[in-house]
């Protein structure tokens, strides 16, 4: 490390340590939805969901819920609230009438202060606007169009001689769009489509323009029928264990966040081309019981390596098609689910069954490497589940139990208690075998996929003092059988907490500490494989400042420590943000400086971008380099929002960035991304 380099971090880190009075104001949505995606992507194997989870986040920001006009169903969106905490809304509204501001939400059961600042950017108490109302009455409609592209070309666009066309046929531009249409509580419907750089748009094998189309609609039954849902779609229900795509519980600064909620059917909208359901849906119901049936017939990318008869290794899920192999792969299996999920509700107790089955028109057979020796193998998976949960006021009991055709079982057990309304506690237990498998299961776990884990965890909430909380939490997990890093089943530990102080409504400083110890396989020069410790560590400061109501002040300093037998490597990041709120020019306006200094790719930083509507921008950052960007937002209208993002990395001394197809030359990367936004 540069040693005499650390007096400029330090310098950029405690300019605004010490806070001063300032105009009040409220935390901002953006501010909040930063924390909690970055927080959660750290944990998260895949990006796709933290992808969902922006977008959930977003749509609430855009569109906040009035407190006392929302269902309950309406509320369950806000993802932050458990079952028990939305019967208490409904209950005080109907004997106590509107609640008038967030003071008064939070002399409520169960609500402490801190729950109520993670959902106030979410919410509003203020009664609908005449134009509100009017959109509420005929409906509304959103277009997004959105394009971006990546300086200079990849070495995938160039041919290696004239005779051979290059890897990748299409241009470099992704190109995505979306429609939305929506009558409150009536029906909506929409389609996005998406091409990706390097895929080829109105020609080769995407003669019909785009690469992936979707589309759906929703209508609101009356009655017995609550909803049917036609096109694509998603489900999230129980724990986990046997669907979930989205914002659900896991482990992340939020510590008690540990018990999910289903919505059951949900439209989907996202660009994920593999991870969903195309058919139909039916949800019933009536008083405490509702029920939901289903019907999926889609194909989806596979890597098929026979054709009679049909035997695949492995699903994609990548969605990339620009290489002849991958466009080799793209919609190769089809794949039919059908299934249902029946729920019994009170205000503090829920119950419900899950069943499905998933066929295959081909044989996947994943290879017969040890560590997928238990993996999925054959042409069908038929599953059931039971979930739970019951609420106390202070207590919280949440469970799942599922099982495959195999007799295989995955299970998980958890509570949420508050002795006191300064201290939360937060204990869960999983143990999922090694033989289970869900496609589309995605429950609380170290690991992505519901499959070959046991582990405890327990996290703790303490406010110290008024503007002082401790979160902490602590997992240790096991590994029953190999897995694709280790050469036999293995254990490991992670350790979390952080220190948040908010002197003001307008200042926020919390100091981070996590580290996690796993198994990693090594070779001694030969064939001999033996498991050792993999150490990483992650130190970090950051402050956020609201100077004035037009100008935001945040900043960062994180160290990453990594040691694997003797192989230690090190590193930090800083950056420094600027925010500005201009309300009179309609703009807002993102901009960064970020330095950092890391050993190689173990001792990477990952740190969150603001970025243009529904994009998720997390990256990784290692070796020696800088980063800066400006974003912006510009609104002159409510019927139009352009957004803007243009970034510039830069890593002094380097000749080539990337490797294989995405290689480029040079030290430096420019990324440009435009997105254009039309209401009506």
């Amino acid at each position: 490390m540069i040693k005499e380099k650390w007096h400029i971090v330090l310098l950029i880190l405690f300019i605004p340590l010490v806070p001063i009075e300032s105009v009040g104001q409220e935390r901002s949505r953006e501010q909040e939805i930063e924390q909690i995606i970055e927080s959660i992507r750290e944990s998260a194997e895949d990006e796709t969901e933290s992808a969902l989870i922006l977008e959930d986040l977003t749509h609430l920001a855009e569109q906040p819920l009035n407190i006392n006009s929302a269902t309950a169903t309406d509320l369950e969106k806000l993802h932050f609230l458990n079952f028990s905490q939305i019967a208490t809304i409904i209950n005080y509204r109907e004997k106590h009438g509107e609640i008038l501001s967030s003071y008064e939400l939070n002399t409520l059961p169960g609500f402490t202060p801190d729950i109520v600042a993670r959902i106030r950017p979410f919410i509003s108490f203020a009664q609908p606007s005449a134009e509100a109302r009017k959109y509420r009455r005929r409906g509304r409609s959103y277009l997004l169009l959105k394009g971006q592209r990546l300086f200079p070309k990849s070495r995938g666009y160039g041919s290696a001689s004239i005779s051979e066309p290059p890897k990748y046929p299409g241009t470099p531009e992704r190109f995505y769009t979306r429609y939305h249409y929506e009558k409150a509580e009536s029906w909506s419907a929409g389609f996005t489509a998406e091409k990706d750089a390097g895929e080829e748009f109105f020609s080769g094998d995407n003669s019909n323009g785009f690469d992936f189309y979707s589309a759906f609609a929703a209508v609101q039954g009356r009655g017995f029928i609550k909803q049917v849902n036609i096109g694509d779609f998603y489900i999230r229900t129980g724990q986990g264990l046997n669907y979930w795509s989205g914002m659900g519980a896991g482990k992340s600064a939020d510590v008690l966040n540990t018990m999910k909620s289903g919505q059951g059917i949900r439209a989907y909208t996202s660009t994920d081309e593999n991870r969903f359901f195309r058919g139909g849906a039916l949800t019933l119901g009536r008083g405490p019981f509702e029920m939901f049936l289903f019907f999926s017939d889609k194909n989806r990318d596979a890597n098929k390596v026979s054709e009679e008869p049909a035997v695949f290794t492995s699903l994609q899920t990548s969605g990339l098609h620009r290489t002849e192999g991958e466009r080799a792969d793209k919609l190769s299996l089809n794949e039919r689910v059908f299934g249902g999920y029946a729920q019994l509700k009170t205000n503090h107790f829920r119950m419900g069954i899950t069943y499905s089955r998933q066929m295959f028109d081909g044989e996947i057979q994943p290879g017969d490497d040890l560590y997928k020796q238990y993996y999925f193998r054959g042409s069908t998976n038929q599953q059931a589940g039971i979930d739970y949960q019951l609420a106390f006021p202070s207590v919280q009991l949440f469970g799942e139990v599922a099982a495959r055709e195999n007799e295989t079982l995955a299970g998980i057990q958890g509570i949420v208690w508050r002795p006191h309304p300064q201290i939360g506690i937060s204990a869960v237990y999983r143990n999922y075998s090694r033989s289970f498998h869900s496609f589309y299961g995605n429950a609380f776990g170290e690991s992505s996929g519901v499959r070959n884990e046991a582990g405890f965890y327990l996290g703790s909430e303490i406010l110290l003092a008024p503007k002082l909380r401790m979160d902490f939490y602590a997992d240790a997990y096991h590994f029953p059988w190999v897995r694709s890093y280790t050469s036999s089943p293995g254990s490991g530990t992670e350790l979390f907490s952080q220190l948040t102080w908010s002197p003001l409504s307008t200042f926020e400083c919390y100091l981070r500490g996590k580290t996690e110890t796993r198994p990693d396989k090594i070779s001694d020069g030969g064939t001999v494989l033996t498991d050792v410790d993999e150490t990483t560590t992650r130190v970090r400061l950051h402050t956020d400042w609201d100077l004035s109501e037009t100008v935001t002040f945040r900043n960062r300093v994180e160290y990453a420590g990594y040691k694997k037998a003797d192989v230690t490597e090190t590193g930090w990041l800083a950056f420094q943000d600027l925010v500005f709120h201009l309300e009179k020019a309609k703009t807002e306006c993102w901009i960064r400086y970020a330095w950092y200094n890391t050993d190689g790719y173990n001792s990477r930083i990952y740190a969150y971008e603001n970025d243009v509507l529904y994009h998720f921008s997390i990256p990784a950052f290692y070796g020696q380099g800088h980063r800066m960007y400006l974003n912006l937002k510009w609104a002159p209208g409510r019927w139009l929002t352009v957004y803007l993002k243009g970034g510039y990395s830069l890593r002094p001394g380097l000749e080539t960035w990337g490797s294989g197809n995405d290689e480029t030359e040079g030290e430096s990367r420019v990324d440009i991304r435009a997105l254009l936004r039309l209401r009506w």
